[in-house]
């Protein structure tokens, strides 16, 4: 037996605002199919029915989960009873019951936690304004390209399909595509919501009867919050399994869940054992009786039930009852008991200690038969002899048994008295092999069931336009082979280069000895200013207003010889 001496509480909270908008979306939608069924009657009626039955299971069983709490567009069915909660505020402070303010405080908080979210949510998206800005330009202008192309392709599937004599029935089959796309989309919502409405419902149902659903705590998220638990326990409490791996699934059956539906959160109190690290062991206290003188002598015990550790060093008295409240997990016991733990010394007797000893009860003698824990097996005490019979199969024994002691029947056999008749206990077991039996049909090839060959088109179908590109592409032949007669003419010279060779000699031959004169008429007068600059400065120097002057005289002299060079 593990002894449960303290709880770890979890509170859980399911958000039910995507719920209600999903109601009030497949509402809206069941009215624009209604809109749309006014002109197609005989398709619609069926269809639209079984949304309205639909529609309407989905509102009862809303009613269910509202209970005594309401949306702003219900009625209220139930008033309040008093002006204060003053019973459930001290039911809340002494037995830790989830009353209306500890609700309203939760809800505050988690209120206080997504404006925190919303802030922070805030921050990142002005962080990434510039991403974003990009990546919609990029989108938009996919977005439009896209849009482009596909009212271009629809433009010229119009101008293609659409004639005068099909217009009503186009838009016949379009108002019936769009019913039945509409149909199936609110059908698909609907059964989202049914099917997140029956997990709620089984998991509010498996509260109600004890069980905790995996639809409310997943093994990933107990997980966790076991890991997080155990980090943050003291030395004298432990989880209540050894390895929160391998032992998950055992966890499930120790956890006592509460449930409350608030208007936007159904709320979950969920409240995990912790137990002690001592280990007891549940013992039941059988008295043996003492023949005296046609009396039988009994003990007065302290308990029926008593739970010893393992030291044997103290022990816990318990009550049938209590062994009743526990909660058991294959063999070991989980169980609450606010009773001391007595100290327990050698020599120690689990008896009612009177003035001189034990306390005891004298009664007339009588022979008691008491059913043990082991299987099969049974604590007989006679008050003289107690004669037996046991008859297995097809064989009888009789037995004589006397004073007090432990028999053991075996499977096949019983015991029989005077007074009563013992059977045995026997399990027998089968075997049966089941599997699904699923249907799988064969869907024919899509050839066998539309025509997607594509007509043969003769050629006096063409078009106008098709003509037309004909003619210019023949047109386009002909000015090729054209203008390839014209590159073989051009190959064909008829200018006589040899007659212009001799002037092209005699200009050159002249045009050379014209600049050989001007170079050497120029280097003459070079020569003549400079040899007269030489015998001034051997003289006297010149002063600086001569020197500009022959310096401008020099100038005008090239200017000169160049000009007539020219």
């Amino acid at each position: 037996m593990n002894l449960i001496k303290d709880e770890w509480k979890i509170v859980v909270f399911y958000e039910m605002k995507p719920y209600w908008q999903g109601t009030e979306a497949l509402i809206a939608y069941t009215t624009s199919l209604e809109q749309i069924c006014s002109h197609i009657h005989e398709q619609c009626n069926s269809i639209l029915l079984q949304l309205r039955h639909g529609v309407t299971e989905l509102e009862y069983y809303n009613q269910l989960f509202l209970t005594n709490q309401f949306r702003e567009r219900e009625p209220r069915q139930r008033v309040r009873r008093g002006l204060i909660n003053a019973i459930g505020n001290i039911a809340g402070d002494l037995f830790g019951v989830l009353d209306e303010r500890f609700a309203q405080q939760y809800k505050r908080d988690i209120g206080l936690i997504q404006a925190n979210q919303k802030h922070i949510t805030s921050l990142w998206k002005n962080q990434t304004s510039l991403i974003e800005a990009e990546n919609n330009l990029l989108k938009r202008a996919e977005i439009a390209m896209n849009q482009q192309h596909k009212i271009l392709n629809q433009h010229l599937v119009a101008l293609e399909k659409a004639t005068n004599t099909l217009k009503e029935d186009v838009q016949r089959n379009m108002v019936l595509n769009n019913f039945a796309i509409g149909a199936i989309i609110a059908s698909n919502m609907m059964n989202n919501l049914r099917t997140m409405q029956n997990t709620l419902l089984d998991t509010i149902t498996d509260i109600y009867h004890g069980r905790i659903s995996l639809h409310l705590l997943t093994p990933a998220q107990i997980s966790d919050e076991l890991s997080t638990i155990s980090s943050q326990l003291s030395k004298d409490v432990a989880l209540p399994i050894d390895n929160v791996h391998s032992d998950l699934s055992k966890i499930y059956d120790l956890l006592t869940v509460k449930t409350r539906m608030l208007e936007d959160y159904v709320m979950f109190e969920i409240r995990l054992p912790l137990i002690s690290r001592d280990k007891f062991e549940i013992f039941k206290v059988v008295p043996i009786p003492k023949y005296q003188d046609g009396n039988m002598i009994t003990l007065v015990l302290v308990s029926d039930y008593i739970s010893i550790n393992i030291r044997k060093d103290s022990y816990i008295s318990m009550t049938e009852n209590d062994i009743k409240q526990c909660l058991v997990l294959s063999t070991t016991y989980y169980c609450h008991s606010r009773k001391p733990e007595y100290q327990m010394k050698e020599g120690d007797n689990l008896c009612q200690m009177g003035t001189s000893g034990c306390k005891t009860i004298i009664e007339p003698c009588s022979n008691h038969w008491i059913e043990s824990y082991a299987i099969n097996t049974y604590l007989y005490f006679c008050c003289n002899v107690c004669n037996v019979r046991t008859i297995c199969t097809e064989d009888m024994k009789a037995h004589q048994l006397k004073g007090a002691g432990l028999i053991n029947i075996g499977q096949g056999c019983l015991l029989r008295t005077d007074k009563l008749t013992i059977y045995p206990y026997k399990v027998h077991s089968s075997e049966i092999k089941i599997s699904p039996d699923l249907y799988a049909p064969t869907i024919a090839p899509i050839n066998d069931v539309i025509n997607i060959t594509l007509p043969q088109w003769s050629d006096g179908n063409k078009s106008y336009l098709d003509q037309d590109t004909e003619q210019i592409g023949n047109r386009i032949h002909t000015l090729m082979q054209e203008e390839q007669v014209l590159a073989e003419a051009e190959d064909v010279s008829y200018h006589d280069i040899h007659h212009y060779v001799m002037i092209y000699i005699i200009i050159g031959i002249i045009a050379i000895t014209g600049v050989i004169f001007v170079i050497r008429r120029v280097h003459c007068r070079w020569q003549v200013p400079q040899v007269a600059v030489e015998a001034d400065s051997s003289t006297t120097p010149p002063l600086p207003s001569m020197r500009r002057l022959a310096t401008i005289r020099r100038q005008d002299q090239s200017e000169r010889i160049e000009m007539q060079a020219s």
